[in-house]
């Protein structure tokens, strides 16, 4: 590039040595047909006539426009000369990115400096300026698709980790839910075993007191019976059945104990000669048996359970260890689970550093660059920040304040990458960029193509002035 400017200098030069030297011609020429006409009137110790001032005012004019013309010839050239230099001097850039990229490699925020600093070497309105500040936009367009393209795949990554920790934890929490109903249903089946083994000795213990005697006088059997006496027991013992539940019925409707009522009931068909015995006392006299029967099984379960005292306790003792062990297991799939879920969101930060370290690289060399002023960037950048914090606040679940957390750090790695120094207006455009993104840069290049093709219009009418 360098040597084309130098030889494109020396062209010009030389060009301009010989307008000078044509253009001198001319003036000289014209001097000494003036200098002509002053001395035959000097000769002739006359002034000027009429003619001859005429006739140098003509020399002059003609030599004016000569001038002119020789002006206008030797700027169409230069302009020739340097139509074609700034020609050859976007080939000799075009062939030094192609030659970076294959030997160096270039990243895409370098070459778009390399083609913002050519379009600003190049006059306004020429082929060569627009040529370059189109290349320089479509740079610009290839950074962002990057960046895009970078955030899309490191925001799938992290919504990856978040899916991953939260179904880890959800899993976690269902055993502990399992394991714990699991320990729970065993102590309550183990409470029903040790207090249905205790139930059952004491209603055997009471029942055995209660039953020392029969609740009537002794039962009387005849026995060797014929056959019409059998015959004649069975229509008995219908008959009996049958006044049974009419006896029960009635003794029902006296108020007497419950207890003594189910236990005839429990008797059957056999307690009948009790029941008419029942049925034919007074209520003064139902009442007070009643009253005795209620008293014996009183007595019989005070007397059961003063004698299973120490089953009761010791009942009570093993349903008391059964609940402390319970407790202890309960508390130990709590504390297993606690750990289980700080080790998973452990890994996931850890993951999550090694994210961000890669999303920097990825970032950084997408977006590495060495001028310093090149600031033009810096939207792109903050539109790099809001795209992966918009990604990560999208984020529920237990990785929400880690990734907050990344995200905080993403605009000073992003600023430190383009060299932003306009804090303020990155804060500023984080929230605006987040839904624009690249239709908003679309929009400003369509008023600088439009400013550009205005300056093609103006510079399309050559200067004639010299």
């Amino acid at each position: 590039m360098a040597s084309v400017a130098k030889s494109s200098a020396a062209e010009i030069a030389l060009v301009n040595r010989q307008a000078g030297s044509e253009q001198a011609a001319i003036a000289k020429k014209a001097a000494a047909q003036i200098a002509e006409i002053h001395s035959i009137a000097h000769d002739y110790k006359r002034k000027l006539t009429a003619h001859e001032v005429r006739k140098i005012a003509k020399i002059e004019n003609d030599a004016d426009a000569k001038i002119v013309a020789n002006k206008i010839k030797f700027k169409e050239e230069i302009n020739r000369i340097e139509q074609q230099t700034a020609s050859d001097r976007l080939n000799a850039i075009q062939k030094f990115v192609d030659n970076k990229q294959k030997l160096e490699g270039l990243s895409a925020i370098q070459e778009a400096n390399v083609w913002r600093k050519a379009a600003d070497s190049f006059k306004e309105g020429t082929q060569e300026k627009i040529d370059a500040q189109s290349k320089y936009r479509d740079m610009l367009r290839q950074i962002q698709s990057d960046i895009e393209s970078t955030n899309d795949k490191y925001s799938k990554r992290m919504i990856d980790i978040n899916n991953t920790l939260t179904s880890e934890i959800e899993k976690v929490n269902n055993e502990l839910v399992a394991n714990s109903k699991a320990a729970k249903d065993k102590l309550i089946a183990d409470e029903e075993r040790l207090n249905d083994s205790y139930d059952k000795a004491l209603n055997d213990r009471y029942n055995s007191l209660r039953n020392f005697a029969g609740l009537f006088d002794k039962f009387d059997i005849e026995p060797k019976e014929s056959g019409s006496d059998l015959l004649n027991n069975l229509q008995s013992q219908v008959d009996g059945f049958k006044s049974w539940e009419s006896e029960i019925t009635k003794l029902s409707s006296k108020g007497i104990n419950d207890g003594l009522l189910d236990e005839l009931r429990d008797m059957g068909p056999k307690a009948l000669p009790q029941l008419l015995a029942l049925n034919s006392m007074t209520s003064d006299q139902l009442t007070q048996y009643s009253s005795l029967y209620s008293e014996k099984s009183a007595l019989a379960r005070a007397e059961a359970e003063e004698q299973l005292i120490g089953m009761k306790a010791d009942t009570q003792r093993q349903i008391s260890e059964l609940r402390a062990v319970t407790n202890a297991e309960l508390t130990r799939l709590k504390d297993e689970a606690r750990l289980r879920i700080v080790e998973l969101r452990n890994v996931a930060k850890e993951e999550l550093a090694t994210l961000q370290a890669d999303w920097n690289k990825d970032i950084a060399s997408i977006t590495k660059a060495t001028d310093a002023e090149f600031k033009t960037l810096n939207q792109i950048g903050k539109d790099a920040v809001a795209g992966l914090i918009a990604g990560m606040n999208s984020m529920k679940g237990s990785l929400q304040k880690e990734a907050n957390a990344i995200a905080n750090t993403v605009q000073a790695t992003i600023k430190k990458a383009l060299q932003i120094h306009s804090p303020s207006r990155v804060l500023e455009s984080l929230g605006q960029f987040a839904g624009q993104g690249l239709v908003v840069g679309l929009h400003d290049m369509i008023k600088e193509i439009a400013h550009v093709s205005s300056q093609m219009a103006i510079a399309a009418t050559p200067d004639l002035v010299g």
